[in-house]
Formats: structure tokens, C-alpha cells, sequence
């Protein structure tokens, strides 16, 4: 999702104050919330029709970690989930994130694959983007039809840190990624 959130941003700048372009939920969307949460997936309520922002999309997927949130903002950003999936891999690329491959917009996937080291350039490139700084500093966000969702990054505000993601999938275990303030 750290990746997905730097693409996105790269093809559709945001401020922190902006909300960026709206999208709208469609019939395949909400399948896809259905499927996902069927399968067990971190997903976030959605209704046909309902409008989303950019920002409002951005917060979903890194805050209460909306696997269904990625694959919307990917469909809105290329077209299509294998577009997107191949502008993820080349942005990674361009990071320096040699063993790293995407095979979704979420990582839920088992052929998403990455190294420790290289989700740290991930999440660096990530803080260095002050709407997506801002973003995963957020204990909770209000979202239309979800209502208020909770980060779940239950360390945020602890020890210094100021975010960034944790995730999870079946097969790969649990990750934290984190930024903290040095003192």
C-alpha cells in the first residue's frame, strides 16, 4: 500500500490541505469489497455511488488498511489493476527496490513479494511526501459511508512513532513498518 500511495501521488499531486479529484464507486467495486471481505481481507465499507477523494481514498487504504481502497485508487489512476501493478513495480524500481516484485495494489497477494530493507526505502520515499506523512500520522479519519475508522498502527503515538503502515497476509506473517522521531 506504501507503494500504491506513492504512485498514486506521483500521476495525481496533493497538498495537505487538498482532497483531490473525486470517484465514484462502482457495481465492480463493491464486488470486490464483497469478495475481500469474504476471503478475510482488511477491507473498508463502500456503497454504489457513493463519492470518494482522492485523499478520502488515500486514507482508507493507509489507515484502517483497505485492501479494497488500493484497488479502487488503482482502477482511478491506470485504467486497470495490471497497469497500475506494472507503474508499482517501476516506480519500486526507480526506488532501488531490486527484490521487490507487485502483484496487486494491496500486498495481500502471495506473489507480492519484498525485503525489509527495501520496504525501508519504501516507507522513506513515503515520508518525505508531506500529504502522505500527514496522512499515516492520523489515529482516525471520517469516511462517508464507513464512518470513523481507526488506524491500525496501535504504536502511533508511542516511543516517537509517527507512522507509517503495518499489514499482514496469510502466508507472509505480519509486517510494521515505521518512522519515530529521534530524540
Amino acid at each position: 500500500k506504501v507503494i500504491t500511495a506513492l504512485v498514486v501521488v506521483v500521476d495525481h499531486p496533493i497538498s495537505q490541505i487538498e482532497p483531490g479529484a473525486q470517484v465514484t464507486v462502482t457495481h465492480d467495486d463493491v464486488s470486490n469489497y464483497a469478495r475481500e471481505s469474504t476471503d478475510g481481507q482488511s477491507v473498508v465499507p463502500v456503497q454504489l455511488g457513493e463519492a470518494l477523494t482522492e485523499r478520502q481514498l488515500l486514507e482508507g487504504m493507509l489507515i484502517p488498511s483497505g485492501n479494497n481502497f488500493a484497488d479502487i485508487l488503482a482502477r482511478w489512476d491506470a485504467g486497470s489493476t495490471d497497469a497500475f501493478i506494472a507503474k508499482m513495480n517501476s516506480h519500486a524500481a526507480a526506488l532501488g527496490m531490486k527484490q521487490s516484485h507487485f502483484a496487486d495494489a494491496s500486498g495481500y497477494s502471495e506473489q507480492t513479494v519484498g525485503t525489509p530493507t527495501e520496504l525501508v526505502l519504501a516507507g522513506e520515499a513515503l515520508m518525505e511526501v508531506p500529504v502522505l506523512a500527514q496522512i499515516v500520522q492520523q489515529q482516525q479519519v471520517d469516511l462517508p459511508v464507513a464512518g470513523t475508522t481507526f488506524n491500525v498502527d496501535y504504536a502511533l503515538g508511542s516511543q516517537g512513532i509517527v507512522g507509517i503502515k503495518t499489514g499482514s497476509a496469510p502466508k507472509a506473517g505480519a509486517c510494521f513498518l515505521f518512522a519515530a522521531l529521534a530524540t
